[in-house]
């Protein structure tokens, strides 16, 4: 959380740890390091992951294309948005809905496709009190909470938070969170 809570009795934290290998992997030979173009004018060296010829799930529209790069579970998918304007994430985002979202899942079809996606390493930070509370959920945040269950004390959550990392590599997706000792 980055700070602690003065006088704070309990937190809800939210954490995730997922590690899985991809359907197919990428190899490490077919990788190369090549400008990434973040933002208008603003580039960064990075490693690619490289893969040619396979066929994969994808769909495009107008305004992006889609990629659904399954694991060796394949129960489950990492499903890459990316908006066909360089540049236009913050355009695409503004219009995208989950309608959008299932549309463009629903319309993926298996086709040849090369893939070049940068290995990369993202972090969030969500605080759960506001979108719990704009949702209703009010009463665990408040002096009289009853959270029996978990104390004989009378306490109450004093702030909720969801971090999470993702790291992925050529044969495996990390996703843990950052205060986990092994």
């Amino acid at each position: 959380m980055g700070r602690t809570c003065l006088g704070a009795h309990s937190l809800l934290v939210n954490a995730i740890y997922f590690m899985a290998e991809w359907e197919h992997k990428f190899s490490k030979k077919s990788s190369y390091k090549a400008k990434f173009f973040w933002a208008e004018g603003k580039t960064k060296q990075v490693t690619y992951m490289n893969e040619v010829g396979l066929l994969r799930a994808y769909a495009e529209n107008g305004d992006m294309k889609v990629l659904s790069l399954p694991y060796a579970d394949t129960a489950y998918a990492m499903n890459i948005f990316l908006p066909k304007k360089r540049y236009g994430l913050d355009e695409l985002l503004a219009k995208i809905d989950g309608t959008t979202i299932q549309s463009m899942l629903s319309d993926l079809k298996k086709t040849r496709v090369s893939i070049t996606i940068p290995k990369m390493k993202l972090r969030t930070h969500l605080n759960l009190k506001a979108a719990l509370i704009a949702m209703g959920v009010t009463e665990m945040f408040g002096t009289g909470a009853d959270l029996s269950g978990i104390s004989d004390s009378p306490i109450m959550v004093s702030e909720a938070t969801h971090k999470a990392i993702f790291k992925d590599k050529h044969s495996d997706t990390l996703n843990l969170f950052p205060n986990r000792r092994s």
